[in-house]
């Protein structure tokens, strides 16, 4: 059994060979096939990878009823997979290198995978062919109203101090869907130092618990009063955890503060969780944290604008 995986290029690389550009370039090495394709442009839009799997047993397709509903269900080795996508990762980077960055990027958390089956059980075992194993990003969909935009209008005026916060919530939020919770953690986190912090990195624990906003939102979210994910409390308790400590306010601060250090780190450490671009999923729950205390303190902002246009107005108006 050999299965080949391919992944989309993002790139204005074209792949010459004798002055002349071609659809496809086929490489063998190391006992795999490395396939190179071009769109209609010329430009290398495909990368994939044929190789001989390990375990042929672990791979199957087949059809099921789920609800009521058919469902293709297939099967890999996880383990092998990984190792090629992980070839594809490292592909990215040495482009990217070699090209000055016109290679953007190997869309490898999108592949799309073949079943090469070699003999006649692993045909039977294999007759829906192909699969892609996609990482989808989160949908925030919303409705608005035309007393929404109205209200926007009205109060824009009175939330120019919140500009700059608005506009780092807002990256946070694309980064969030997009699924890059490293970045959203930076955006966000941005926002609560900014809110609650006195500028000095070795008093940050200390404001933070001396910010009776701050406090305020940690508790909502220890309580989970405000979300409809109660997935993500069971994760921040495991995450607590982990790293010792108790699932209280005190906890949820040190928890921020560590992870804002080891985040603005890197140390080449195989015994530690490293931040790159490969291992955002380990840090959806902290991003998570911080998505949910930026909002609130956001919104307790708001609030505050919205009481002090209410007292000069008064003022102004004699009442």
């Amino acid at each position: 059994m050999k299965i080949y995986i391919e992944c989309d290029v993002e790139s204005k690389t074209r792949i010459v060979i004798d002055g002349q550009s071609n659809e496809r370039i086929d490489l063998e090495y190391d006992d795999k096939v490395y396939t190179f394709r071009m769109n209609t442009k010329g430009y290398l839009s495909k990368v994939g990878i044929t190789a001989k799997v390990d375990r042929p047993e672990m791979y199957f397709s087949r059809q099921e009823r789920q609800n009521q509903r058919p469902a293709f269900i297939f099967g890999t080795d996880s383990e092998f997979d990984q190792a090629i996508i992980a070839e594809f990762q490292l592909l990215e980077g040495l482009l990217a290198l070699l090209t000055n960055g016109s290679v953007r990027n190997i869309k490898w958390g999108l592949p799309k995978f073949k079943y090469l089956p070699e003999t006649e059980e692993e045909k039977q075992r294999t007759r829906l062919p192909t699969f892609s194993a996609e990482r989808r990003e989160l949908e925030l969909e919303a409705k608005l109203s035309i007393k929404d935009l109205e209200r926007v209008l009205i109060t824009k005026k009175r939330y120019t101090p919140l500009n700059i916060y608005l506009s780092i919530y807002r990256e946070g939020l694309n980064e969030y869907a997009a699924r890059r919770f490293i970045y959203a953690f930076y955006n966000f986190f941005y926002i609560l130092e900014g809110m609650f912090s006195g500028g000095n990195p070795k008093k940050l624990k200390s404001d933070f618990e001396h910010s009776k906003d701050l406090v305020s939102s940690i508790d909502g979210l220890l309580k989970h009063n405000s979300t409809d994910r109660p997935e993500n409390q069971e994760k921040l308790l495991k995450v607590l955890k982990h790293r010792g400590l108790n699932d209280d306010r005190d906890g949820l601060i040190t928890l921020l503060v560590r992870s804002r250090g080891d985040l603005h780190h890197f140390q080449n450490n195989a015994n530690r969780i490293q931040p790159n671009t490969f291992n955002q999923d380990e840090f959806e729950v902290i991003a998570f944290i911080t998505f949910y205390l930026a909002e609130a303190s956001i919104k307790q902002r708001i609030n505050l604008l919205n009481e002090e246009f209410k007292r000069q107005k008064g003022i102004s108006t004699g009442k």
